[in-house]
């Protein structure tokens, strides 16, 4: 029993060695974290107008629905995930979502998509007002890289179907990913780097799509 509590208690100084040489640590206190809606007008729209001109712009007759969201297994814990192999991953017991990432994702992502000014509205399941969109994403990479230990980066990718809501048809199936330099070695700015890939991510999937005639076309 003695040698078996020593055993686990070796194996957890371990896995805190492993995590303190990813992150600069001032405390092992846990941490909590999550996606933030992006700041007025930042990376809207992508063509580079001003927010007056984005203000002027007129809204599609679209209103889009954010169907769902999944996040691919080995990133769809609470836990923060780290790279530090080719095929290596650790979970940080120390930083983790508030929510699961599904639910830090949606808001946030709804948000983006409103202030593109590209929707007459943006809703969520359930929602009275009927889509003419639905927008299903994937998240297939969600992690602070800490292979290169003088680069560490903060790894987003996100999958985009978008359907006609009618018919079923897709309109748009896309892949967008970044890969944000961090600022620090710190859990906080793995999540800053999280929330600015997001930003950008949602900036990329707009610029997807054209207006014509009051009606959302991709290009």
């Amino acid at each position: 029993m003695e040698i078996q509590r020593k055993s686990n208690l070796g194996c957890l100084m371990m896995l805190v060695a492993i995590l303190t040489g990813c992150l600069s640590r001032p405390n092992l206190a846990p941490q909590s974290f999550t996606f933030s809606a992006p700041d007025e007008g930042a990376h809207f729209p992508p063509t580079g107008k001003t927010k007056d001109a984005q203000k002027g712009a007129q809204h599609s007759n679209d209103v889009l629905e954010i169907k769902k969201i999944t996040v691919a297994a080995p990133f769809a814990g609470q836990s923060f995930v780290y790279r530090t192999g080719d095929v290596s991953f650790e979970q940080d017991p120390y930083a983790q979502f508030l929510v699961s990432p599904e639910e830090s994702l949606a808001e946030p992502l709804r948000e983006c998509f409103r202030k593109s000014a590209k929707f007459s509205a943006v809703t969520e399941p359930g929602s009275a007002q009927r889509s003419t969109l639905s927008a299903e994403l994937t998240v297939n990479e969600l992690y602070g890289d800490f292979r290169d230990r003088a680069q560490p980066a903060a790894v987003l990718a996100i999958r985009l179907v978008l359907f006609d809501s009618k018919s079923r048809s897709v309109v748009l199936e896309k892949d967008y990913s970044r890969r944000i330099p961090l600022k620090a070695r710190t859990a906080a700015a793995v999540m800053a780097g999280w929330n600015e890939a997001l930003e950008q991510i949602a900036g990329e999937a707009v610029a997807s799509f054209r207006q014509g005639g009051g009606k959302l076309e991709t290009k």
